[in-house]
């Protein structure tokens, strides 16, 4: 539809046109380029900024990467206390309370 439009806009008009419609139509398209052309200019701002936010932030990095290069490791965690002993087995017939071999008569 917009073709369309366009093409009567553009093609058709002028042919037929009285000059001031002429006059108007050029104006229209420039004003078009206009459009076309700042479009195309913002674009190359954007890429040009992200460019230089991408540089900024890459030297922010080095610069941090580098004072903290030389920071010694954070010290390991101290090994776990080793494993409590198992109390020794009572020999047979006895029984261990709280950790002492007792023998219990009568059972």
């Amino acid at each position: 539809m917009l073709k369309i439009v366009l093409l009567v806009v553009c093609v058709a008009l002028p042919l037929g046109a009285p000059k001031e419609h002429r006059h108007r139509l050029r104006e229209y398209k420039r004003s078009l380029d206009v459009d076309k052309a700042l479009k195309e200019k913002i674009k190359r701002d954007a890429a040009e900024l992200m460019r230089e936010k991408e540089e900024q932030f890459e030297a922010e990095r080095d610069y941090w990467m580098e004072k903290y290069r030389h920071r010694q490791p954070p010290a390991p965690a101290p090994a776990p206390p080793p494993p409590a002993r198992a109390p020794p087995a009572c020999p047979a017939g006895t029984t261990s309370i709280n950790g002492i071999c007792v023998k219990i008569n009568g059972l």
